[in-house]
């Protein structure tokens, strides 16, 4: 279900101006839904980076999306350079609402999406 979510952005561009769907949110959250489905940490610069927006921007909506309080981010305590961006209770359960209302399912929505193999890393070209 990620990935066709994924792919649908990527079909829209060949058929829609890219300007109309260059807000990196989505993608972000989709990115943080995988992770915390596969339990694998994810840094805001590779979370940036892996939007397809330019980093600024990318930064800026998850500050926003921070502010509305459906994530949030910590320091990594070994090294202060580097700071992990996680979905909070109140963002997982919004997207695990979405889920259940797109795919028409109570519960097996979640067996489901960590079935699929994690492709983050992959399109980000390498480690999370």
């Amino acid at each position: 279900v990620l990935k066709s979510l994924r792919g649908m952005r990527e079909v829209t561009l060949k058929f829609l101006p890219e300007e109309l769907f260059s807000d990196p949110c989505w993608e972000i959250l989709l990115d943080l839904y995988a992770a915390h489905l596969t339990s694998t940490p994810i840094t805001i610069s590779k979370l940036g980076l892996a939007s397809g927006a330019p980093l600024s921007t990318a930064l800026r909506r998850i500050g926003e999306m921070q502010e509305h309080g459906l994530l949030d981010r910590r320091q990594d305590p070994t090294d202060k350079r580097r700071t992990y961006v996680t979905l909070t209770e109140r963002g997982l359960k919004a997207l695990d609402s979405f889920f259940e209302a797109y795919l028409g399912s109570s519960g097996s929505f979640q067996a489901s999406l960590r079935e699929e193999p994690d492709d983050i890393g992959a399109r980000r070209g390498g480690e999370v």
